[in-house]
């Protein structure tokens, strides 16, 4: 498991380590260790397990050449593909992570290639010297993206204790979304359950800047006009997870492997 948080200063003022450090700590639920990479008003910090292959995988990392800085949490593949060589049980960092991966991507399409992925994961990339920052979430929102716009910054995470963990954001509960919840009324909004920190919607980017702030949706569901008979569906459809459980099970040490259904 991994998780992750981001601070990015709109006024371009370096960061505070010592405040990236705190949202960190407040992650520390997901592992043992964590790393994090601070330059100018871009922070990132990752929490993960404490081992080479979870570290390699996740980042942050930071191109020497653009100065780009990529983290993930999760994990992704390419769709209808091998998808991003992972690190094996064994932690070999000779071969390659999703944050590396997403790096190569990223510098020769931009974001162009969101919609080729699957998986449980939220992506950033941050160009601290340009000053802009952009965080993804998941086709399907399996991993939650929540943020905060207020005090001159952005901070965002994966859960929404590592935003309150800053002294900048009140810990106000949203009363109205708390009820809907407690009602039963699922449908997804923007709001979460504290005032002045929102949710990304799945299938969605935020990129913000020092001047301006965009939510756009990258992909959508491909609704399909397949007439097969009701058996040929059915097979297509075992056949892919089998296949989506062969590619995590490759990749997954054997003794730490659950399924839930």
């Amino acid at each position: 498991m991994s998780a992750l948080a981001c601070i990015l200063d709109r006024s371009g003022a370096p960061v505070d380590t010592r405040r990236v450090e705190r949202l960190g700590a407040a992650l520390a639920d997901y592992g043992d260790d964590s790393s994090m990479v601070c330059a100018g008003p871009v922070g990132i910090v990752v929490r993960h397990a404490k081992s080479r292959r979870a570290r390699h995988c996740h980042g942050p990392i930071r191109d020497e050449r653009s100065g780009l800085v990529v983290a993930v949490a999760g994990r992704f593949s390419l769709v209808g593909g091998a998808g991003p060589p992972s690190p094996d049980a064994t932690g070999d960092p000779a071969q390659e992570g999703c944050a590396s991966w997403a790096l190569k991507r990223w510098l020769r399409d931009g974001p162009s290639w969101l919609d080729e992925i699957a998986g449980s994961f939220t992506l950033v990339v941050a160009d601290p010297a340009a000053g802009w920052l952009s965080i993804a979430r998941d086709h399907l929102g399996d991993l939650k993206v929540y943020y905060h716009l207020g005090e001159g910054r952005l901070i965002a995470a994966t859960e929404a204790g590592a935003i309150l963990a800053d002294e900048s954001v009140s810990a106000q509960p949203d009363e109205p979304s708390a009820a809907g919840f407690l009602g039963f009324r699922f449908e997804h909004s923007d709001r979460s359950f504290f005032r002045g920190i929102n949710e990304l919607a799945p299938a969605h980017r935020l990129r913000v800047s020092g001047e301006r702030d965009v939510i756009e949706r990258y992909w959508r569901f491909r609704h399909s006009t397949n007439t097969a008979p009701v058996d040929e569906v059915r097979d297509a459809f075992l056949d892919l997870i089998r296949k989506s459980l062969q590619h995590h099970l490759d990749w997954l040490p054997h003794d730490r492997i659950g399924l839930s259904l």
